[in-house]
């Protein structure tokens, strides 16, 4: 499995370079930076909690960015939640002051949900509480996620950049380190030679994303 060190070693391979320890560090960073917000297959992630009976606002998982999907099971049911601006969720709730399953929810500042209906007691359900499934596009790298990488981070940390998105973040690295460090009228011409390799391990990523959407395993993020 290739980790932060074994992808800042390839890449002072392929330079040719031992000098740039810091600024290859930097690169990998800045790359998983700036594909951090595109929806991957591999940065997709599904967290579970419960409701409690009265409480309507929940914290969302560590690293989320955005929503796919969020569905709350009842029993042996399980339905598909309805997103709204929270605007209107705070507008129905306060002429509707009832409590019931959840059928809608809104996202609140990026770190909290709102529920409507406010959450009961399930009848279905052994606990009492509804169980919700969140299924998110995850940050890899938010502070306190399990192999978060930062410039700081020791060599055997390793996420799905460092496996799944390496060709790309790798590629991304090195232009940046041939445009930004090392620099000069080679140098760049190097970098432009770098452009296809990137878009192509970018394009394949986005197909295996438009795969896994059109098969089901994955719902589009928008």
């Amino acid at each position: 499995m290739s980790t932060f060190g074994i992808m800042q070693s390839d890449i002072a391979d392929e330079l040719n370079k031992t000098n740039l320890t810091s600024q290859i560090k930097r690169s990998i960073v800045a790359a998983m930076k700036k594909y951090r917000n595109k929806r991957f297959k591999f940065n997709k992630a599904s967290s579970t909690f419960t409701t409690s009976d009265g409480l309507a606002e929940y914290p969302l998982p560590d690293g989320y960015i955005g929503d796919e999907l969020i569905e709350v099971l009842d029993g042996n049911f399980k339905d598909t939640l309805t997103k709204r601006d929270y605007a209107w969720v705070a507008d129905h709730d306060n002429h509707q002051s009832y409590k019931s399953e959840p059928r809608v929810y809104a996202i609140i500042d990026g770190s909290n949900m709102r529920l409507f209906p406010v959450p009961n007691n399930s009848a279905n359900t052994t606990s009492g509480d509804y169980p919700l499934l969140v299924h998110y596009h995850k940050d890899l790298n938010a502070p306190g996620i399990a192999g978060a990488i930062s410039r700081s981070a020791t060599d055997n940390v390793t996420n799905a950049w460092m496996t799944d998105g390496f060709d790309l973040i790798r590629l991304e690295a090195k232009m940046r380190i041939y445009l930004d460090v090392i620099r000069g009228p080679e140098s760049a011409q190097e970098a432009v030679k770098l452009i296809k390799l990137r878009d192509d391990a970018l394009n394949s990523l986005n197909k295996e994303y438009q795969q896994a959407v059109a098969s089901g395993s994955v719902q589009p993020y928008f």
